[in-house]
């Protein structure tokens, strides 16, 4: 499993970071050349932005393991502020 955590650091301070979305990709295609994966993601209200809390799920088909995590990883945000587009436009 591949964990991305976003941290807000305010003004840079590390000493004040805190984690403000996360998202966790798993493969469930038993490592083939190309593979599926899972993907979860949330991320946590703001108050101050007025952003309500996220969760999103999906999936990505058909990653060639010889591509670069960041391109995995590219996909699946893809999948996820696809999802966030659609909540939204629900509202």
């Amino acid at each position: 499993m591949i964990r991305v955590t976003v941290e807000h650091r305010p003004n840079g301070n590390c000493a004040h970071a805190r984690e403000i979305a996360r998202m966790e990709i798993g493969n469930i295609a038993d490592h083939a050349a190309a593979s599926d994966y899972e993907i979860s993601a949330s991320n946590e209200a703001d108050p101050r932005s007025g952003q309500a809390a996220f969760v999103a799920s999906g999936m990505t088909v058909r990653h060639r393991r010889e591509d670069s995590i960041w391109m995995l990883v590219a996909k699946a945000v893809d999948r996820v502020a696809a999802s966030w587009v659609a909540a939204s436009a629900e509202k």
